[in-house]
């Protein structure tokens, strides 16, 4: 749904981190490696959900259990084979930012955010995720118009100015979905 270019996985993954850095910078009260460690990990099980970078479909577990689920087992084992106390208090809110990412029982977690920073992991995934859904659909549209209906932006059409470029990359042709092979 967002995201959806070769590299989009690790664009998205890295795009998150970078913001959390910022997140951390702007509030001290953020634990910036909690953060960071949530962001990079937090789609980690779509590299099983999905079959890979080119004709990307859905695989039977990715199906079946989802990314946060799979996400949560590849973490717990790691864990478990690194010595970790899988009791712990930082396992337990490390595993809590995967599971709770998505920040609605509606959208996919198994539990909502219950600590800063899951609540900023969850706002920070939804915020890069819309603005590259509704980036690409300004892209298709031509200056002056609203953009198709995109669904995962409350089925919304978003209007493109007549002067304002959307980026200073899009008059070079360097969007993100022509910066995937350089990753």
């Amino acid at each position: 749904m967002h995201h959806a270019f070769r590299g989009g996985l690790a664009y998205h993954s890295l795009s998150i981190a970078k913001l959390a850095l910022k997140i951390s910078e702007l509030y001290p009260q953020v634990d910036k490696s909690l953060l960071l460690a949530g962001a990079l990990i937090h789609d980690i099980g779509k590299t099983v959900e999905l079959s890979g970078p080119v004709g990307t479909e859905y695989t039977t577990e990715g199906q079946l259990l989802g990314h946060i689920v799979i996400g949560d087992e590849i973490l717990v084992q790691a864990a478990d084979e690194l010595g970790f106390d899988l009791a712990s208090e930082d396992m337990l809110i490390i595993r809590h930012l995967m599971i709770s990412h998505h920040n609605k029982l509606d959208f996919g977690s198994p539990v909502v955010p219950k600590d800063l920073e899951a609540y900023i992991l969850s706002k920070l995934d939804d915020l890069d995720a819309h603005i590259q859904m509704i980036s690409s659909a300004l892209q298709k549209t031509k200056p002056g118009n609203f953009s198709e209906r995109i669904f995962g932006a409350d089925n919304q059409p978003f209007y493109r100015t007549k002067e304002k470029p959307l980026s200073s990359d899009d008059e070079n042709g360097d969007s993100p979905a022509n910066r995937q092979g350089r990753l």
